[in-house]
C-alpha cells in the first residue's frame, strides 16, 4: 500500500513539472493556462475591447437593493453574451460574509478580456465592511443599483418577511419603524431598509459638506469613510423598469447598453412582471399614520437625489425626467392623489386600489336605489361638517327638527360623529342607523340619515373612509370669516381648559402656522384637536373634493401648494354656505335659503327653520378680543388667508355644476370682506 502512495506522489510532481515546462517555453501564465483549458458557457460577441487595466477582476457590482428590481436587472444583464457572473454566483446574491479575496480569485479564474465580469450581492450598500472592501478591490468597477417607492419596498419586504404566517399575527407596522441593529452580523427587516440616500452616501459621489445636505443625512447610522472609488453609478427605479412606455423602455435599454459597453440592441428588459400578493392592504385607513411617517421619509430620500446624488457627473439616470416625476410620488401618500400629481399627471401607484375600492361601493350604491330597503353603502344621504366653529352644531340641531331627518340619535343630547376616523369602528357608526333602513316611511314620506363632523375636511382617514362608504353622499359645508373663526375656535379651547393650564397659555401670536401633523409646540391642543392659523385656510380643505380643475398657476399659488389627498371619487353636490347667511337678518333672503337646502337633501317643503333657536354656549372670562392691539400679528396672517380663501372660492369653486350655493350676490358680498380687516369696520 505505502508503495502504491509513493508511486502517486512521484507521478503528480512529474505532471507538475511538464506543466511548469510549458508555461516557461511558450510564455503563457498558469492564469491563462487555465484559461485556454476551460469551456465557456456563454458565446462571445464582441468587436471593442476596453483598457486592458480594466479586466483586473469585477467591472459592475449589482450592489442594491433588496425588493427593488435589482435580481431583475442583474438576470436580464446575465443573458446577455457578453456579461459573465461567476461561477456558483449565477444570478445568486454573494453572501457578505464570504471573503472577497475568494471572489478575486474566482473572478481570476473566469477572467476573459472580451467579456465583462459581474457580481450581484443585494447587500453591498447595506454592509459597511462589504462594501469597503469591494471598492478598495476594484476602485474603478461600476455600479448598478434599484430603488423603489420607500413605502412598496416596505410592503414588499414585509410581505417576504411574514408570508409563511399567512394573514394571522402579523406585527404591528410601527413596530418596524426605526434603525436596524449592526448590519455587519445581521440583518434584520425594518424601515431603516429604505434609507436608500443613507446608503449610497456612502459611496461619496456628493460633497457632504453643506448644512442642508447633513441635514438630510443627519440618521446616518454608520460613520464611513469615504471609499477610492473611481467608478460610475446607475440608478433606476423599479418602475422605470416596469414602464410599460414602450419609447422610454427602449431608450433606458440603449442607456443601459452604453452604460456597460454593450452591443446596441442586445440587452433586453422584456420580462413577466412578478405578481407580488400582498399580506395586507397598506391603503386602508387604519395605515395612515404608517403611511404619513413613510411619506416623510420619502420626501427626505427625494430631496437629497434631487438636490444633490443627480447632480453628480458619474451618476447616470435614464429617462431623467420620468425618473423625477417618479420622486415626486414619494413625497406622499401612494394610496392617494394631490393637487401637484393631478397637475403633472401623475397617478400614484397604489391609488388603483383606493380607486376600486369606491367603485365597488359605488356600484352597489346604485344598484340598490331601486330597492325599498337600503344597503350599508345607501344608509347616510348627507353630512354637516368640514370645519369647526361655523354653525354646524346648530345647523345639526335645526335639521334634527325636520321629520324626516335623523342625524344618529333619538335624544336631544346630539353629538358629532368621529367613528369614521378609523375602520374598526366603522360598524358602530352604521349601527346607528340600523333602524333606519327603508328609504320612505309608511305614508311614502322620503327618509333621510345625515350625520355633522368637523373632521370630514380636516382628516385624511375621516375623509377616505366617508368617500369609500358613502361615495354620491351630500355635503352642507359652512365657512366663516377667518378672523372671527380663529376668534371662535381660541375661546371654545378656553372652556376646555383646567386652571393650571389656564396660567400658561400661549400667544396668539405663536399660533401662527399650520396646526396638523407637524404641530407640536405652538398649538393649544385637546383631544387631539388644534387651533392654529391654518386652520382658517377652507379653500385648502374645499379643495379636497376635487370640484376645480387644479391644472393651473394660478389656482396652485391660491392653494398654497398643500399636500393633502385629492378625492376625485366622491360623486355628491356640495351646498356651501357663509355663516352670515344662517344669521342673516333679511327674512326674504333668509327663507330662500331654507328653501334651498330643502331642495338640496330633499325634503318637503317649508319644513326646514333656521331662525329657530337652538342652544348655545355662554361667555368665559378668559375669552379672548380679537381685535385688541396684541393680536394684530396674528389678524395679519388671518387676513392672507382670508384673501386667499375668497379669491380661490370667487374664481374656481363657484364654476363648478356640482355646487349649490344660495342668494349667490349675498354670498359673495360676504366672502368679499373676507379681504378686509372686520377690526376697522366702523359698523
Amino acid at each position: 500500500m505505502t508503495t502504491f502512495k509513493s508511486l502517486g506522489f512521484i507521478f503528480i510532481i512529474l505532471v507538475n513539472l511538464v506543466i511548469l515546462k510549458k508555461i516557461f517555453q511558450e510564455g503563457h501564465s498558469f492564469e491563462s493556462l487555465v484559461n485556454s483549458t476551460r469551456t465557456r458557457k456563454k458565446p462571445l460577441h464582441r468587436e471593442k475591447i476596453k483598457d486592458e487595466s480594466k479586466y483586473l477582476g469585477f467591472e459592475v457590482a449589482f450592489a442594491g437593493f433588496e425588493q427593488c428590481g435589482v435580481k431583475i436587472l442583474a438576470r436580464a444583464t446575465n443573458k446577455v453574451p457578453q456579461v459573465y457572473f461567476p461561477e456558483k454566483e449565477q444570478g445568486k446574491i454573494v453572501n457578505y460574509k464570504d471573503s472577497l479575496p475568494s471572489l478575486q480569485d474566482n473572478a481570476t479564474k473566469d477572467l476573459n478580456k472580451q467579456m465583462i465580469h459581474a457580481m450581484l450581492s443585494t447587500e453591498m450598500l447595506y454592509s459597511s465592511r462589504n462594501l469597503w472592501n469591494f471598492t478598495q478591490t476594484y476602485p474603478d468597477a461600476d455600479i448598478v443599483v434599484t430603488v423603489r417607492h420607500p413605502l412598496l419596498h416596505f410592503v414588499s419586504e414585509y410581505t417576504k418577511a411574514y408570508k409563511n404566517r399567512g394573514r394571522k399575527n402579523l406585527p404591528d407596522l410601527m413596530s418596524h419603524v426605526g434603525l436596524c441593529i449592526d448590519y455587519d452580523t445581521k440583518v434584520p427587516f425594518c424601515s431603516q431598509n429604505f434609507y436608500f440616500h443613507h446608503f449610497i452616501s456612502k459611496l461619496g459621489l456628493t460633497p457632504l459638506s453643506s448644512e442642508e445636505e447633513n441635514s438630510l443625512l443627519n440618521q446616518q447610522m454608520n460613520a464611513f469613510s469615504r471609499p477610492n472609488w473611481n467608478g460610475r453609478l446607475f440608478l433606476v427605479q423599479y418602475e422605470q423598469m416596469m414602464d410599460e412606455n414602450e419609447y422610454r423602455r427602449n431608450a433606458l435599454e440603449r442607456l443601459y447598453e452604453e452604460f456597460l459597453g454593450l452591443d446596441v440592441n442586445s440587452f433586453n428588459l422584456t420580462f413577466t412582471r412578478p405578481e407580488e400578493e400582498d399580506l395586507f392592504d397598506i391603503c386602508d385607513t387604519e395605515n395612515i399614520q404608517f403611511r404619513y411617517y413613510i411619506g416623510k421619509i420619502g420626501e427626505i430620500i427625494a430631496a437629497w437625489f434631487t438636490n444633490f446624488l443627480l447632480k453628480s457627473d458619474r451618476v447616470i439616470v435614464p429617462n431623467k425626467e420620468h425618473f423625477l416625476e417618479l420622486l415626486q410620488g414619494w413625497r406622499g401618500d401612494p394610496c392617494v392623489q394631490t393637487m401637484h400629481q393631478i397637475k403633472g399627471n401623475y397617478t400614484p401607484p397604489l391609488l388603483h386600489k383606493t380607486l376600486k375600492a369606491v367603485n365597488d361601493t359605488y356600484l352597489k350604491y346604485h344598484a340598490s336605489t331601486n330597492s325599498s330597503i337600503r344597503s350599508d353603502s345607501a344608509l347616510v344621504d348627507f353630512a354637516i361638517g368640514g370645519f369647526a366653529k361655523c354653525g354646524t352644531t346648530s345647523m345639526m340641531q335645526l335639521a334634527n327638527m325636520v321629520p324626516q331627518i335623523y342625524m344618529g340619535d333619538i335624544n336631544e343630547d346630539l353629538k358629532e360623529v368621529h367613528n369614521l376616523r378609523h375602520s374598526d369602528e366603522l360598524l358602530a357608526f352604521t349601527a346607528r342607523y340600523k333602524h333606519r333602513r327603508h328609504f320612505y316611511d309608511e305614508n311614502g314620506l322620503r327618509l333621510l340619515n345625515g350625520f355633522k363632523s368637523p373632521e370630514i375636511l380636516y382628516s385624511q382617514a375621516f375623509l377616505q373612509n366617508m368617500m369609500a362608504m358613502y361615495p354620491n353622499i351630500s355635503l352642507f359645508i359652512q365657512v366663516r370669516h377667518p378672523i372671527l373663526h380663529f376668534q371662535s375656535q381660541y375661546n371654545y379651547k378656553m372652556r376646555l381648559l383646567d386652571e393650571t393650564e389656564l396660567k400658561d397659555l400661549p400667544r396668539t401670536v405663536d399660533m401662527i402656522g399650520t396646526c396638523h401633523h407637524d404641530c407640536h409646540r405652538n398649538c393649544l391642543r385637546f383631544h387631539s384637536k388644534h387651533v392654529c392659523t391654518g386652520n382658517t385656510n377652507f379653500h385648502h380643505g374645499l379643495s379636497r373634493l376635487h370640484l376645480t380643475q387644479l391644472n393651473s398657476e394660478d389656482e396652485m399659488n391660491l392653494l398654497g401648494g398643500h399636500n393633502m389627498s385629492i378625492h376625485s371619487e366622491w360623486k355628491g353636490k356640495l351646498f356651501l354656505s357663509e355663516i352670515g347667511q344662517m344669521g342673516d337678518k333679511n327674512t326674504t333672503r333668509k327663507a330662500l335659503w331654507d328653501r334651498a337646502f330643502e331642495k338640496f337633501i330633499g325634503i318637503e317643503k317649508n319644513v326646514f327653520n333656521s331662525s329657530k333657536k337652538v342652544s348655545k354656549n355662554g361667555k368665559h372670562p378668559n375669552f379672548i378680543n380679537i381685535c385688541e392691539g396684541e393680536h394684530k400679528p396674528v389678524r395679519d396672517e388671518l387676513l392672507k388667508n382670508g384673501i386667499q380663501a375668497s379669491t380661490w372660492i370667487t374664481e374656481y369653486l363657484l364654476k363648478s355644476e356640482r355646487l349649490v350655493v344660495a342668494n349667490r350676490e349675498h354670498f359673495l358680498e360676504l366672502i368679499e370682506k373676507w379681504k378686509f380687516d372686520p377690526c376697522n369696520d366702523e359698523d
